[in-house]
């Protein structure tokens, strides 16, 4: 029977995972009984497993995004329209439509990334008139789901107001009624380290750790040593501690 080798771990969902490497595994990078399975030749170079790990992210975050953002952008809300002659009353609308009231189309554009300094980020391409957002990849490795599902709620937000004065968060509110528990969770509970920097304190694999063990233990033998050879009596045995 066949072993798999504990080689690393990684943050994922908020929550340390092992991961394990298996000849026999077919996909890159796979999550099998609350573990990460890759192939072993991937240990082969710290950066495959990284690109793998990411598409792995990369995928899960999608089908997230996806439900929240069909979820979403046809939900109904009151805000106040500016119309043409001037007047201003409350309407019932949903970003789709406040999209196509000003022209744009409904299509809803994304790009998983990972950013310096944003969760996410929204753009208005008035040239091309489509709406595009951007999200970080880090966030399903801090969270699996609820919080990043606001992440998006905010994003959206951002078609009916650009700022974030008292009608955007009232938007907001209505989009994602938790809005107050997630911006908690981001404001007090995150690392304020974003991106790439951030993203290199998320692996610590074993595979360099036990470089570094073993140079820590050759270098502690190394000092015994020298301890045992200056303080020892003359023609005494050199032993070993037990």
């Amino acid at each position: 029977m066949h072993v798999m080798q504990v080689v690393g771990s990684v943050i994922y969902q908020g929550k340390k995972v092992e991961i394990v490497g298996n000849p026999k595994q077919w996909e890159d990078f796979k999550m099998v009984g609350g573990k990460f399975v890759i192939n072993q030749r991937l240990l082969s170079d710290f950066k495959l497993v990284e690109d793998a790990y990411n598409k792995f992210c990369d995928s899960e975050i999608r089908k997230i995004i996806d439900r929240q953002i069909t979820k979403l952008r046809t939900k109904e809300i009151d805000i106040d329209i500016n119309y043409t002659d001037g007047s201003k009353k409350k309407t019932k609308v949903s970003v789709n439509s406040y999209l196509k009231l000003y022209g744009y189309e409904p299509k809803i554009d994304y790009k998983i990334g990972i950013y310096e300094r944003e969760w996410g980020i929204n753009e208005l391409k008035t040239g091309a008139k489509n709406f595009t957002l951007y999200f970080n990849l880090n966030l399903i490795k801090y969270d699996s789901g609820s919080h990043i599902e606001y992440v998006v709620a905010h994003e959206l937000a951002h078609v009916f107001f650009r700022d974030h004065g008292i009608e955007f968060n009232d938007a907001l509110f209505r989009l994602y009624p938790r809005k107050k528990e997630s911006e908690y969770f981001f404001n007090m509970r995150l690392p304020a380290v974003f991106g790439s920097q951030g993203d290199q304190g998320l692996f610590y694999f074993v595979v360099f750790s036990l470089l570094a063990l073993a140079a820590g233990i050759w270098l502690w033998q190394s000092i015994s040593g020298l301890f045992q050879g200056l303080f020892s009596p003359s023609g005494a045995s050199q032993g070993k501690f037990y």
